[in-house]
């Protein structure tokens, strides 16, 4: 037997061995901006969360939806979904102010306990839309919730701001600066700008989109 040969292709075979483990153990290590979720969790959650939002069952997704950004806090779907899901679950509560404010008589005691709850839940909701904005596909979503929300608050001048970044940024949304939660940025001087913006991006969008053939007759 050659054992200068077998000693060789030994150490060929422990070196080998040696670097195989060091890369498996190099791209394991989870790096600092990685999702490092359990893939099997996260799919089960997202399945849950998903189906509550087409359902607009919005507690149930808020409750997923703070699951998976615990386990992924660089997750860009969850945290803007759980800003619009905890949106969603604000408007009762504004529509009860809304009303009591209508009423012949308001109630003072109960304006103050709606707006006692109106309070954190809005401040997590900006919560959950500020985590979304270090997303490339959901931070103009998250912007324009925000500016909604500005809106809702009387802060006018931030909403045109954020409208005009997530704008400048490409944001697509058909008719969103005349829709009825933004009246008062209609009235706005930068109203015009904010418009043009809107109607080159959707143009831009519409160039960008597939041809598809037209559907043929079947009569």
């Amino acid at each position: 037997m050659n054992w200068k040969r077998w000693s060789r292709d030994l150490l060929i075979l422990t070196v080998c061995g040696a670097v195989s483990y060091g890369c498996y153990w190099w791209f394991s290590q989870p790096a600092a901006n990685v999702s490092t979720v359990d893939a099997e969790l996260q799919s089960v959650e997202r399945q849950v969360a998903d189906l509550a939002l087409q359902r607009r069952t919005w507690n149930i997704a808020a409750d997923n939806l703070e699951k998976l950004v615990k386990n992924d806090p660089y997750n860009g779907f969850a945290w803007y979904n759980l800003g619009l899901a905890r949106w969603n679950l604000c408007r009762p509560i504004i529509d009860a102010r809304t009303q009591e404010l209508n009423a012949a008589q308001p109630d003072p005691n109960r304006l103050q306990e709606l707006q006692d709850k109106l309070t954190p839940a809005i401040a997590s909701t900006r919560e959950a839309l500020q985590g979304a904005l270090d997303s490339a596909r959901y931070r103009n979503p998250a912007r324009y919730l925000l500016a909604v929300i500005h809106v809702y608050q009387g802060e006018v001048e931030e909403a045109v701001e954020l409208l005009h970044v997530a704008l400048d940024d490409g944001y697509v949304r058909r008719n969103g600066i005349d829709s009825p939660e933004m009246t008062p940025v209609q009235s706005h001087p930068d109203y015009v700008s904010l418009k043009t913006k809107e109607t080159a991006n959707l143009r831009a969008a519409s160039y960008l989109m597939p041809v598809l053939p037209r559907r043929q007759r079947t009569n």
